[in-house]
């Protein structure tokens, strides 16, 4: 398939003139909007130790776009990375701010796994943001980790 289709392709399934423009427009802008999935404790104090990041994309008009929505975009155009460092980012701000929850998962992408420089950007968000490390833990799907050990391997030791 030549690019030139692929680009007509992508605007039609985006409405979106330019995709790529679109998303870098968006995070740079912060477009993004983070919920949270509280994940009860089940034992001990109880409450919400951890929640889970939720991430979606505003629209005209305060409308929100579901991850489904945006995510494959981000994805096709590899830069699944750039959106995962804007979410660790927030979500460290949202932390050093005070928050009701002290820990938040955040997913983290295939290609973001596999981004070298990924461990030592989010050391140095950690360190000038001064939240303690355990307030933010990662999900990495399991298939990510089989499919790429190395990667998975490297990225707890920074």
């Amino acid at each position: 398939m030549d690019e030139k289709f692929l680009s007509e392709m992508d605007q039609q399934l985006t409405g979106w003139s330019d995709p790529v423009a679109k998303l870098r427009e968006a995070l740079a802008k912060n477009e993004f909007a983070l919920f949270c999935q509280p994940i009860a404790a089940l034992s001990g104090a109880g409450g919400f130790p951890i929640a889970e990041v939720l991430v979606r994309l505003r629209e005209e008009e305060a409308a929100m776009l579901p991850p489904g929505e945006f995510l494959p975009i981000f994805e096709h155009y590899g830069m699944m990375p750039q959106l995962d460092r804007w979410v660790v980012r927030h979500v460290l701000r949202h932390l050093k701010a005070g928050s009701r929850i002290p820990g938040f998962s955040v997913n983290i992408n295939s290609r973001t796994l596999e981004d070298a420089e990924f461990p030592a950007f989010v050391a140095a968000e950690l360190k000038v943001s001064r939240v303690p490390a355990p307030s933010l833990m990662f999900e990495i799907d399991e298939q990510d980790v089989i499919g790429r050990l190395q990667a998975a391997a490297r990225f707890p030791r920074k």
